[in-house]
């Protein structure tokens, strides 16, 4: 690596840092982070996985984004829950009582504890740029290596999660770095990678659930190596190594099998670390998300509702949350990937079965929740965005350079333009993030994101209280918000068993309303026309594209 390589790989990746951790400071703790916060400090110092959330997810990015709790005190009384809660009955359930507490901590500065929280996402984040930058290099070379670590670094899709106490990122990242080594494994056959593999295979299972696709991955990879001309090489010292080095395709065979069934082995002895050996949790939390998903979800797209889910869902989300440059360079490598000379048949399957196998199993389960879903698909769709510079058109690279440099400009520029709102991007096809809300809500746009902005505009615009639907589980008082309460999912008041009042509310005939873009869709309402009449209206502004706001007088 020279210099010029390595000051493109610290630009840009200081720039994603930049990027992530100043809109970060701007926005409040997401639907999912509060059921999360600090519960990676309560599993490691209870040993007890008996509050709500502590297997919804394996415990990795639990104990991760808890690392601050390493110097601050933490309000241990915030788990003195009500019997109910308690118990692993409520394990697999997200309600946020102990977060919400932690969070709102008098003690600390205003989110300074969730600011310290989320840094080690970015952190992940950063390594999974750097491996997408090695990987796309070595198969490669340098120009299509910085291409690819461009696209991530500016994709904001990556950098909405990257920057949240949510588990996306982490697979994402440990996904991609397990098939990296997987790779080298089977190609390389030396201990570091095998180890390495296992790590980061065991690091994915301890992330989400969803980390299971890796083993059929790496079966179905293995089996296409088999087929290959090429050869498997066994580590110095391997066990049994004189009869596994044999001649003929049942020993080729057998050492495959065998490579694979110590690295699934490692990883699962790495699981078992995660859980401080009760593995059983992690069975117990992957069956009840495979029963959750059969039993559906509230959906939403394009103002349609579904609680089983559409199998194109993900693909319409892809389509319309990814940048248009991006769409135009895949589709150039999918129409054009025989021109690039470097590209083989293994190394296209190692890039393009984990997309296949992510869109695959997600359409089929039909769990239509959010993009971040198929996350991990996107380091790999980089890489082929970068290779189509290798490409070689006779007398026609000049017009390929060009076309990927305005391509790349108009991809950077269209990411700042949506700043700090990442999770809120929408390409132009769909008329941007203003026009995202027809599309798709909950975590594609709305997820509780925008309570800190409303609690800044009602202070600009002196606005000394409203009525707000929020679609969140932060606390608006913690932001200076005063409010009246209105049907949502959920406020706090909603907590102490305010849902009732939504049978005799009626809708407010004047002042300033602030409601969730979910919530005026109406997706986890029983009546999806709930708020209908809100719809008459055009709001008189938006903060961050989740929060509408109406004045009616």
């Amino acid at each position: 690596m020279n210099y010029k390589e390595k000051f493109i790989i610290i630009l840009l990746l200081t720039v994603f840092v930049v990027q992530a951790v100043s809109s970060m400071r701007l926005k409040s703790p997401t639907w999912d982070e509060t059921s999360y916060f600090g519960l990676g400090y309560y599993l490691l110092t209870t040993g007890k996985w008996d509050v709500p959330g502590s297997t919804l997810h394996p415990p990795l990015t639990y104990y991760l984004n808890s690392i601050p709790y390493l110097f601050y005190h933490a309000n241990e009384s915030a788990w003195n829950l009500p019997p109910s809660l308690k118990g692993e009955k409520v394990s697999n359930v997200s309600f946020p009582l102990a977060g919400l507490k932690l969070l709102t901590d008098s003690s600390y500065q205003q989110d300074l504890v969730l600011f310290w929280s989320r840094i080690p996402t970015i952190l992940l984040g950063l390594l999974l740029g750097f491996f997408v930058w090695k990987w796309t290099r070595e198969l490669f070379g340098s120009l299509p290596a910085a291409i690819a670590l461009m696209f991530y670094s500016f994709s904001p899709t990556i950098l909405a999660h990257a920057r949240l106490i949510t588990p996306d990122v982490a697979l994402t990242c440990f996904t991609f770095i397990s098939l990296y080594y997987f790779r080298k494994v089977v190609r390389d056959g030396r201990w570091n990678s095998i180890l390495l593999c296992s790590l980061f295979t065991g690091c994915a299972l301890l992330s989400k659930y969803s980390g299971l696709l890796l083993l059929p991955l790496f079966f179905v990879l293995s089996i296409l190596f088999y087929s290959s001309q090429e050869e498997v090489r066994l580590p110095h010292r391997f066990p049994f190594t004189g009869l596994l080095m044999r001649q003929g395709p049942m020993a080729k065979i057998a050492r495959l099998g065998s490579i694979l069934l110590v690295v699934i082995a490692l990883a699962f002895f790495v699981v078992c670390l995660g859980y401080m050996f009760h593995p059983d949790y992690y069975v117990k939390g992957a069956l009840h998300q495979l029963k959750h998903a059969e039993g559906g979800h509230p959906a939403f797209l394009m103002g349609m509702y579904s609680s089983q889910g559409w199998w194109y869902y993900y693909l319409v989300a892809f389509a319309v949350k990814t940048p248009l440059p991006l769409l135009i360079l895949l589709i150039i490598a999918i129409i054009f990937y025989k021109k690039n000379p470097e590209s083989t048949f293994l190394d296209q399957a190692f890039l393009l079965l984990p997309v296949v196998a992510f869109f695959l199993f997600f359409s089929v389960k039909l769990l239509c929740v959010g993009l971040r879903y198929v996350l991990p698909v996107y380091p790999f769709l980089f890489i082929q965005a970068g290779m189509v510079v290798g490409y070689k058109f006779k007398g026609k690279k000049p017009l390929l350079t060009s076309a990927v440099a305005l391509l790349c400009g108009w991809y950077i520029i269209s990411s700042l333009a949506v700043f700090p709102h990442y999770l809120a991007y929408f390409n132009s096809a769909v008329g941007g993030p203003d026009n995202g809300y027809k599309y798709l809500v909950d975590s594609n746009l709305d997820w509780g994101q925008d309570l800190k902005g409303l609690g800044k505009y009602m202070k600009e615009k002196g606005i000394d209280r409203a009525h707000l639907s929020y679609f969140g589980t932060a606390d608006p008082g913690y932001y200076g918000i005063d409010y009246e309460w209105m049907p949502s999912y959920y406020l706090p008041d909603d907590y102490g068993g305010g849902n009732p009042r939504a049978r005799s509310f009626t809708m407010p005939q004047s002042g300033i309303v602030a409601i969730s873009a979910t919530n005026l869709q109406g997706v986890y309402f029983s009546d999806k026309q709930f708020y209908s009449e809100l719809k008459q209206y055009e709001p008189v502004d938006k903060i961050g594209y989740s929060l509408f706001i109406y004045d009616l007088g």
